[in-house]
């Protein structure tokens, strides 16, 4: 096949492939498998014209962008999780804490309940806690932390953690039931090297993640959302 170039002599396959790489929501749907093929190239055809000079035959880009995607890492994905993303919501809330204590303590429910009764729940403020067998987490925001170390002997202290934000992704009931959805959002965040807690329930995940990765998380899982949601459309 003959090689159409523009006048710097880029072909519509390099310009395609230009275009493509700097759109993360086309790659992550290219991945997914779920990205519809001639309409993407119906929405990019404009841009290529330009950038080629001349017009150009839509299934050249079609071929382009096919070619384009069999370069990227497949992403198999079943309609359940497809489904189960397109349905969820997502919120961020920053200036949390999160700190683990030392289960050993006789007196630590007890002293838990009584920080309870302190959150404002009214002003949005929260208060999650997390029960291992040695030791137990506590997330809340960072403006109450004086009052739990004001509770607590500093020995019943193991681990305290400032300047995180949470993400609460709330899904339809059976989002527990989904083989495999758990696993894909948290390959996809570390792909980019971001550190989380998880903690979740049957219809939410709570992402924990340090604030400074906090708007990078979210928009990832965003665009996972919004590209599900096309689909499931």
């Amino acid at each position: 096949m003959k090689k159409i170039m523009t006048k710097k002599g880029k072909s519509v396959a390099e310009i395609v492939r230009d275009l493509l790489a700097s759109n993360p929501s086309v790659n992550d749907a290219l991945k997914m498998g779920i990205a519809n093929y001639s309409s993407l190239a119906r929405k990019i055809y404009p841009t290529v014209k330009r950038k080629l000079g001349k017009s150009v035959n839509k299934e050249t880009i079609i071929v382009a962008i096919r070619r384009y995607a069999q370069t990227l890492g497949k992403e198999t994905l079943s309609k359940d999780i497809v489904q189960t993303l397109g349905n969820s919501t997502l919120s961020l809330k920053s200036d949390i804490a999160y700190l683990t204590l030392n289960r050993t303590d006789p007196k630590i429910f007890t002293t838990l309940q009584k920080l309870y009764e302190k959150i404002d729940w009214s002003k949005g403020e929260i208060m999650y806690i997390v029960q291992g067998i040695s030791e137990i987490m506590v997330v809340l925001d960072n403006k109450n932390v004086d009052k739990l170390l004001k509770l607590f002997p500093k020995k019943s202290l193991l681990k305290r953690f400032h300047d995180m934000a949470i993400i609460v992704m709330k899904s339809p009931i059976d989002a527990a039931y989904v083989p495999g959805f758990i696993h894909f959002l948290t390959e996809k965040l570390a792909e980019k090297g971001i550190n989380i807690e998880l903690i979740s329930t049957p219809c939410e995940t709570h992402i924990l993640v340090s604030e400074e990765d906090a708007t990078q998380t979210y928009e990832i899982l965003k665009r996972l959302v919004d590209i599900s949601r096309k689909q499931s459309n």
